[in-house]
């Protein structure tokens, strides 16, 4: 049954172009988003989330990034993210998600609410 907010969801990952779309936005983003985020990952033990993660390249990123430590690849429909054994992937509606207050070092948020 479709509600009202899969209607209003801009990037549904169920459509059928949903995987390009979501590793064009990638192609098209990830370079500037990088840029800004590579000098804010360093650190042993980090724990970073990336939220509506969409294709997983800045979770990929992010994670390639870390020595050890996590990143938590959150996701409405998170069936786009391959696996990374630094990357935890998570499924929920990001309104509504219980995500702590104090968990994580960095966070990541692009095209989120618009």
């Amino acid at each position: 049954m479709t509600t009202e907010t899969d209607r209003n969801y801009m990037f549904d990952n169920a459509t059928p172009d949903a995987a390009l779309q979501v590793r064009l936005l990638g192609q098209i983003l990830d370079e500037h988003s990088e840029d800004v985020l590579g000098s804010l990952t360093a650190g042993t033990g980090r724990r970073l989330l990336d939220l509506c993660a969409g294709a997983g390249t800045i979770s990929h990123f992010l994670a390639d990034q870390l020595d050890d430590g996590e990143v938590v690849a959150f996701d409405r429909d998170p069936q786009h993210i391959p696996e990374h054994p630094l990357i935890t992937v998570r499924a929920g509606d990001v309104r509504t998600a219980e995500l702590g207050t104090s968990e994580f070092h960095l966070i990541h948020a692009r095209l989120l609410l618009m």
